[in-house]
């Protein structure tokens, strides 16, 4: 039966994988970024290092990373005011309107993919999903993302 489990989701995941790599593409954005953007969204104005901690990715990832965004004019960096140390980081007006377009995308992916379940069936995924996650985030230590 595990085995069954985890081929069903193997599948379901390279499904999504492919799909969303599809996405970026069209939105000429590379995989990583879309995290960073949406931390951005919800968090305006964070310095490298919280961005690093919260994709879990190293500070020197974070820095190529955003690098290449403020290239492609989706962030700025400025130095903190209070803290000349600090660079903070935040969208463009470009990377506002990326955002809008990613979520409205990825919004219409998940109609797509969870509107061939009932109500029913769709509370039933969210509360095993609930409880895979927190079973995973008891079992290896690890602090489970903000809804």
């Amino acid at each position: 039966m595990i085995e069954a489990l985890s081929s069903a989701f193997e599948r379901l995941m390279f499904l999504k994988r492919k799909i969303f790599r599809h996405i970026l593409a069209e939105e000429d954005v590379y995989p990583g970024q879309p995290g960073v953007l949406f931390h951005l969204f919800h968090h305006p104005e964070s310095d490298q290092k919280a961005i690093a901690e919260a994709l879990g990715i190293t500070p020197a990832s974070a820095t190529v990373m955003l690098r290449r965004m403020e290239q492609a004019g989706l962030i700025q960096r400025a130095r903190d005011p209070a803290d000349r140390r600090r660079i903070l980081v935040s969208l463009t007006p470009k990377g506002r309107e990326k955002v809008e377009r990613l979520k409205e995308k990825i919004d219409s992916f998940h109609r797509t993919m969870f509107g061939v379940l009932s109500p029913e069936e769709q509370s039933t995924c969210i509360a095993l999903f609930r409880r895979l996650a927190s079973h995973l985030s008891r079992t290896y230590g690890i602090q489970e993302p903000e809804e």
